[in-house]
């Protein structure tokens, strides 16, 4: 569980991590209870997030995590950072939803890597005011394709910036309905 040291302001760096299961949906959770206090106006602003995929040892992705030789093969996988608990991945659109990214990998005949490439379709740092969590847990979903699976897990490993931040009763309470509303 992530605790609240005595700083009473500033910014902070929460970090998770998980393996891909092929192509199940796979979910751990961050304890951010520490940090939110909806009675005295308290959530917690992730202001931006990196995602980092690598192999299970947490090497780079190689041509043989993605498949064997013998034929050209890709593979993709999605995360996401959630204020409540998923069964699956979702759209951006979603309530809850705090960020997302995608990681496509392509290898030749010989299972050497021809491309690697990262997406991210959502992250705080693309709100004028990063993005407000008043629940008391952050959730990493990944989810690898059904069709184009990694040969070898992947580890999908977050860094999020965060603060604490002091809303109004009301205004905590809102958020607090909008992100278990869903």
């Amino acid at each position: 569980m992530a605790r609240r040291s005595t700083v009473k302001s500033g910014v902070f760096y929460l970090r998770d991590k998980i393996d891909t299961n092929a192509g199940s949906f796979a979910q751990t959770s961050t304890d951010i209870s520490s940090f939110v206090n909806i009675l005295k106006g308290e959530c917690l602003r992730v202001k931006q997030v990196w995602f980092e995929w690598t192999s299970d040892s947490y090497l780079p992705i190689a041509g043989t995590d993605v498949g064997a030789s013998g034929a050209a093969k890709g593979a993709s996988c999605a995360g996401q950072l959630t204020s409540d608990s998923k069964s699956s991945i979702h759209s951006f659109d979603q309530v809850g939803v705090i960020a997302k990214n995608n990681i496509y990998a392509h290898i030749g005949a010989v299972a050497d890597l021809d491309m690697v490439q990262q997406s991210t379709g959502l992250n705080p740092y693309d709100f004028e005011d990063g993005y407000f969590v008043a629940t008391d847990n952050i959730y990493l979903g990944v989810k690898g394709s059904d069709v184009d699976t990694f040969s070898n897990n992947l580890t999908c490993q977050v860094l999020m910036e965060c603060e604490i931040v002091k809303l109004s009763l009301a205004d905590a309470q809102a958020v607090l309905v909008s992100q278990t509303n869903g």
